[in-house]
């Protein structure tokens, strides 16, 4: 309900606005995953052989998926004079052998500019529903696998300031509320996440780009339920998190472009709950890196190749933690924007 109001602000608020000039954009995304679900190699090898169907409601653990992407925007003028866009996105993504994975989001954006180096933005996230895994609930009267799940609201604020014509400064903040499906209500939370970029501009042709971040997520755990009797376990989510990253961007002509990008994130559970085994002294360690090549030879065509690994380690005093939540995800596809 909330993600309708806003877009209704949203429309509202053009009324006051002058000079509208309206565009709009496509961006058609297809792309194959080898760990549909970023499972471990224990679980993969458990599906893979049947061995416990009931704990994965998966046709395939790999996928080929497709996603489409579009972008509504209004470029006037509503504030003191200086140039204004809002944009509202929609997003719908199909998993083409797991139906049960499909899904998109809502995005409203405002961009304001202050001066001819100062920008601010606000945005609005919401993710209907993102579906994770099949679990046991911590529910004593419920003992089968049940699907977990949530919806998000992500609310972001960003400042942007070029310094110089070659370095540009960014701030972001972001609030999330994720809200889990009834079985696991526990993980319930809200999150704060701070984020500094620099980018910098070596010459015509190389950009290069540095940030880091923090987050903190705060999960409802015992807080949940009214009666801690009526579960078997106390579980608390909630965690720590730092995030530093790079990327490169490299025109090898005016009309090609090469993008690297290495993020690395540690993120510490904070739990101290007995018997909470999943998060009591876990420590998680992911690395991400992408490669881009992006060609733009037509006009109001992009064409984009690209390669993504995900990579999570973990540390836990339970081994069987490390066995279930360590996993290596390959994904590889082509996005077309027009």
């Amino acid at each position: 309900m909330k993600s309708y109001i806003l877009i209704m602000i949203f429309l509202s608020s053009l009324l006051w606005a002058t000079g509208l000039n309206f565009s709009h954009r496509v961006s058609l995304d297809t792309y194959y995953t080898d760990n549909v679900l970023n499972l471990s190699e224990s679980s993969l090898d458990e599906f893979d052989g049947g061995t416990h169907p009931e704990k994965y409601d998966l046709e395939t653990s790999d996928d080929l998926v497709t996603s489409v992407r579009l972008w509504l925007d209004v470029k006037h003028r509503y504030v003191l004079g200086h140039t204004s866009i809002q944009r509202l996105v929609l997003k719908f993504e199909k998993h083409w052998s797991n139906d049960l994975l499909d899904g998109g989001y809502i995005q409203l954006k405002h961009r304001q500019y202050l001066s001819k180096s100062v920008r601010v933005m606000a945005d609005y996230f919401y993710y209907p529903e993102i579906y994770v895994n099949q679990y046991i609930p911590a529910l004593k009267d419920v003992a089968d696998y049940k699907e977990y799940s949530y919806a998000e609201n992500a609310w972001r604020c960003t400042v942007e300031w070029d310094v110089t014509p070659a370095l540009e400064l960014a701030y972001r903040a972001e609030f999330t509320q994720k809200y889990y499906n009834k079985y696991f209500t526990e993980y319930d939370a809200s999150g704060l996440k701070h984020r500094l970029v620099a980018s910098y501009r070596v010459s015509d042709k190389l950009r290069i780009s540095g940030f880091a971040a923090y987050e903190s997520d705060d999960a409802d755990g015992e807080d949940a339920y009214p009666d801690v009797s009526a579960i078997t376990q106390i579980k608390d989510a909630s965690y720590q998190e730092n995030q530093t990253g790079i990327s490169l961007d490299f025109a090898v002509t005016p009309s090609w472009k090469i993008t690297a990008v290495a993020q690395y994130q540690m993120r510490f559970y904070q739990s101290d709950v007995a018997g909470d085994t999943y998060h009591l002294g876990r420590d998680d360690y992911r690395t991400d890196l992408r490669l881009e090549v992006e060609t733009s030879q037509w006009k109001n065509l992009r064409i984009q190749p690209w390669w993504h690994l995900e990579k999570r380690e973990v540390s836990s005093p339970f081994a069987e933690v490390k066995s279930a939540k360590e996993y290596v995800t390959n994904e590889m596809g082509v996005t077309v924007r027009f």
